[in-house]
Order: structure tokens, then C-alpha cells, then sequence
């Protein structure tokens, strides 16, 4: 990744795969679509970032991809309504902006600002259509991670909508393969590219998940062996909570504490971190968190 600037104290890095669609603009000889396609990406992820931000979650980076802008979080989203609603934040808002583009185009004077607001409009509602393929990572795939997580384990859902996410690939490069050579249509290597980028980004989703927390937790012991001080993150949840979701909630670039209620939200104890990891090494990851906690 390239870093080109930060906002503030977010770094937004470049994905080298850009040049993808920079080359589709230099061979259908339409720069102008090029910077519409780019304002699209980027309203399609602000308002990703809102919802994370407006949900209390900080972003750790920005990244600027083929088809999009990919916010990464400091830490996984704590539970399915809030993973829902960031997920659908951007689709719904490339819908909404598109439909009002598509219609209000009437309301410009001259055929090219009538042309440039129409492709603008026909360009957010297919990154809204396209994002709600249900394949991780795209926005889909997040949604449904979110919908059937309380039936079938993360782990499991995130596998499937994975093996998905190859297989649509797939269909892409095949079916702009035969629009490129068959049809002799240039739009096949618009397909192609979306293929190929989506492959690309299963194998980057995968490496991010392994790679987050092992980097996040080193730099936290670089930094208190330093004698610097490190963030706390404290979470209340439910005793019947199990360590599995627990987990998910945790902030890995911080100290993480986990405050253990009852019904009645009186403190049934404190689970360290450690205490946690230990607990579903002994015990399973479905263990409820009330089990963990030793009597007084």
C-alpha cells in the first residue's frame, strides 16, 4: 500500500491495484467518468466512515481500492446491529444519491452537464447494486455475516461468503472474457478488472484478519516496554455472554478489561484479557462468561 496523506491522524493509503480503472479511462479515452467514478467511491465510503464514527468506533486507516475506499476499524464491530447498519450505510446512500442524480439531471442546462449528472447518477446506483452481492468483502457480504452470525459461527458464514466471492469472480472474468473476444465489447475488460479485483481482495481480507490483531498487540507491547502508557478498553456485557462474542468486542491496540453483569446490571466480577484467553483455552469458546468468573 502507498500512503498519500492523512486526515488528521488517519493515514489514507493507495492500493497499487488502482491503476486498474485508471487504465480502463486511458483506453476508452474518458478521464472526466474516471474522477465521477472516484467521487462516487469516496462519498459510497464517507458515509461508511459516519456511521462506523457516529457508533463510537475509530478508524485505523483508509484505503483507496479499484472499487472503492475501504475504512479499517481499530477493532471489530461489537455486535450485528451495528455491523449491520455500517455495512448498508454505504449502498444505501449510493442508491439514494444516484436515483436523485438520475432524476434531477433534467434540472441542468446543457447536453454535457445533463450527460456527466446521468452517469453520475447511473454510476452510484451500480456500486449500490453491486455492493449488495452477498460476498465478503464487499458491503453484501457484511450484511449476511451480520444476518446469519446468529445462526451459523462468524467463522463459518465469512468461509462461505468467501468461496462465494471466488465464485462470482469467476463468472466476471469468464463473461468479460467472451464480451472481449467473442462480442469484440471493451466493456468486458471492465468485467475482467472487477474479477480480478475481487479474487484480489478475498486474498488481501484474508491476510488483514490474520495479520490486525497479531500487529495491533505487538505494537501495544513495544509501547508499555517503552514505558509509554496504553489505552484502556473496558466493555460491560451480559454473564451469559460467551467468550467467543466477548472476544469480538475486544480493542487489540488497547488494555482490554470485561465487566460481567447480571440481570439486574449488578457486577458479577472482571474478567482480564488474560483471564479471557485462558478461559476459552480451558472451557471453549462458547463458554458463558459466568463460568469464568471465580468466586469472592
Amino acid at each position: 500500500m502507498i500512503r498519500l496523506f492523512y486526515i488528521g491522524q488517519t493515514p489514507v493509503v493507495c492500493s497499487p491495484f488502482i491503476l486498474i480503472p485508471v487504465l480502463f479511462a486511458m483506453l476508452a479515452e474518458k478521464p472526466g467518468l474516471l474522477l465521477l467514478n472516484v467521487l462516487a467511491l469516496f462519498l459510497h465510503e464517507l458515509a461508511h466512515t459516519f456511521a462506523a464514527k457516529a457508533m463510537g468506533y475509530r478508524i485505523r486507516q483508509v484505503e483507496l481500492q479499484p472499487l472503492g475506499f475501504v475504512a479499517r476499524l481499530y477493532r471489530r464491530i461489537a455486535n450485528r446491529r451495528d455491523e449491520l447498519a455500517v455495512a448498508a450505510a454505504g449502498p444505501v446512500f449510493s442508491l439514494l444519491t444516484g436515483t436523485m442524480a438520475y432524476l434531477g439531471a433534467n434540472l441542468f442546462d446543457g447536453e454535457s452537464s445533463r450527460f456527466f449528472v446521468c452517469r453520475f447518477g447511473e454510476m452510484n446506483l451500480f456500486l449500490g447494486l453491486f455492493n449488495l452481492i452477498p460476498v465478503i468483502p464487499l458491503d453484501g457480504g457484511r450484511m449476511a455475516e451480520a444476518l446469519f452470525s446468529s445462526r451459523y459461527s462468524k467463522k463459518r458464514c465469512k468461509r462461505i461468503l468467501m468461496c462465494a466471492a471466488i465464485i462470482f469472480s469467476a463468472a466476471f472474468v469468464t463473461i468479460g472474457t467472451l464480451l472481449l473476444y467473442v462480442k469484440r465489447d471493451r466493456s468486458g475488460l471492465y468485467l475482467i478488472c472487477i474479477g480480478v479485483f475481487l479474487c484480489l481482495s478475498v486474498l488481501r481480507e484474508r491476510k488483514w484478519d490474520r495479520g490486525n490483531a497479531a500487529d495491533q498487540m505487538l505494537r501495544r507491547f513495544e509501547l508499555i516496554n517503552s514505558g509509554n502508557p496504553i489505552p484502556v478498553h473496558l466493555i460491560a456485557v451480559h454473564e451469559n455472554t460467551s467468550c467467543a462474542e466477548a472476544l469480538v468486542m475486544m480493542d487489540y491496540g488497547s488494555y482490554n478489561a470485561v465487566f460481567v453483569l447480571d440481570d439486574e446490571l449488578t457486577l458479577k466480577g472482571i474478567l482480564s484479557e488474560e483471564e479471557l484467553t485462558a478461559g476459552i483455552v480451558d472451557k471453549g469458546q462458547d463458554a458463558a462468561l459466568s463460568i469464568l468468573i471465580k468466586p469472592h
